[in-house]
């Protein structure tokens, strides 16, 4: 929530939030299809793989260690938990796709097989085309 209040606060009218998570729906697919727990649960990515120490751990509990997630959401949660925080305008979109009008280097396939894209605008700015 703190994130996405950051994001409100920062995006200058008209711009674009684009989100690109894990989609708990495809994952819990992959695992009714192989099931193998251990693989499952380290698709998730919601804890660390293994507690670092010296330098590494502590610019891992600096930066709250990107590398694993602390929530993982499917469509329903995540455009839920984007309208409630003040998010409108929220469109699931496939991989390579986009509303922001000149993406650049932005790569728009970012692990395609597991992920959801969503893209929304805050309350304050126009629709998206």
């Amino acid at each position: 929530m703190r994130f996405l209040c950051e994001l409100k606060r920062v995006l200058q009218p008209g711009g674009v939030l684009r989100l690109v998570v894990p989609d708990l729906r495809i994952l819990i697919r992959d695992y009714l299809d192989r099931a193998d727990a251990d693989s499952f649960v380290a698709s998730l990515h919601v804890v660390p793989q293994r507690a670092r120490s010296g330098l590494p751990g502590l610019i891992g509990l600096l930066t709250s260690d990107r590398t694993w997630h602390r929530w993982i959401y499917d469509r329903d949660s995540l455009l839920q938990l984007l309208s409630e925080q003040g998010f409108s305008a929220i469109r699931v979109l496939e991989a390579g796709e986009t509303s922001i009008p000149d993406p650049g280097a932005l790569n728009l396939h970012e692990r395609a097989c597991e992920s959801l894209y969503v893209e929304a605008l805050p309350l304050f700015s126009k629709p998206l085309p």
